[in-house]
């Protein structure tokens, strides 16, 4: 099953994200783990699921910034993260990757079954990988399903 969720989406872009922005405006990474995650576990986890657990379990710093290693609690511990694809026999590696978009920071999923592509949040769209210009900050998450 694929999971496709665009920030922007009516049901959740104006969810807060501590202490003021939305989801909307600024839910890219948010985004792009609740569809790793949803992926991983094979069962929707929806943007604004993955916001309230992160509120619930301080997830989120004082000026709204994800706490990576949370992600990793979320899925029950089973996902292991790492600043480049060190993928053990067995395991599933998913990549999460800093770009711009209209010149501000944003953050898209390696597609999980598509080489070659990624799932932007903005607008949960599937993109040729080569179409963004990445900027640095990649954290891949890599566990057994």
């Amino acid at each position: 099953m694929d999971y496709y969720y665009s920030q922007r989406y009516g049901g959740y872009k104006d969810e807060v994200i501590i202490p003021g922005p939305t989801m909307g405006e600024k839910g890219c990474l948010i985004t792009c783990c609740s569809m790793m995650l949803s992926y991983f576990n094979n069962n929707p986890l929806y943007p604004e699921q993955l916001l309230h657990w992160l509120h619930k379990h301080n997830g989120l710093t004082s000026d709204g910034r994800l706490i990576w290693s949370k992600i990793c609690e979320a899925a029950g511990g089973k996902l292991r993260m790492n600043t480049k694809p060190d993928s053990k026999p067995g395991e599933v590696t998913y990549g999460i990757r800093e770009c711009k978009l209209s010149g501000q920071q944003h953050f898209v999923l390696d597609h999980p079954r598509e080489s070659g592509k990624i799932i932007d949040p903005w607008d949960g769209k599937v993109k040729d990988f080569n179409s963004q210009n990445y900027t640095g900050k990649n954290m891949f998450f890599m566990g057994k399903q």
